[in-house]
């Protein structure tokens, strides 16, 4: 999809993680923007969307999503950078085959499909020159590993750079 076929405003399905990986990644997104000031937004993955609209039978589908869909670790493979605003600074995800089971479960239920998926958790927004993201990163030490232990609906508007959580589900698989 080229940049002018873009949706940038809609509803997106996030994923996002415990107490502690979220700590450890919003301290170091935070420093990141005390030295790139870049837009502020909530630690996630961006596992699926856009929705164009957002109706109550979405609500329902989360729901059964969430509990049919355990925690996931999720192996952390490092910084990434691209000349992308959106993409510009991130942590690299190892995909696997969890990730993958849930991403195609969510993409079944809201009947979304992309051919192309990366799996990533921006750090940075923006268009800062690349010797000065190595730099905002250079002193962080990254755990080998997080959990996603929840899905959110969000409301995007990336023409005005907002993102609001509108509701979380936490995952659990109930046991039969």
């Amino acid at each position: 999809m080229n940049k002018k076929n873009k949706i940038s405003k809609g509803f997106w399905i996030w994923g996002q993680f415990d107490r502690k990986s979220t700590e450890q990644i919003t301290n170091l997104h935070k420093e990141i923007n005390n030295i790139l000031h870049g837009p502020n937004f909530d630690i996630h993955i961006t596992l699926s969307g856009p929705i164009t609209h957002f109706e109550e039978i979405h609500k329902s589908k989360l729901v059964d999503l969430s509990n049919s869909f355990s925690p996931i670790k999720i192996q952390l493979n490092g910084i990434g950078m691209k000349e992308q605003f959106f993409q510009s600074l991130f942590i690299d995800i190892k995909e696997n085959s969890d990730l993958k089971n849930f991403k195609k479960g969510i993409d079944d239920k809201f009947s979304l499909y992309e051919k192309k998926y990366f799996p990533h958790i921006s750090l940075y927004y923006g268009d800062a020159r690349k010797d000065s993201k190595i730099k905002s990163v250079d002193e962080f030490k990254l755990a080998d590993e997080i959990i996603l232990d929840k899905i959110s609906i969000v409301a995007v508007d990336e023409e005005i750079k907002s993102w609001s959580v509108l509701k979380s589900y936490s995952l659990f698989k109930y046991s039969q």
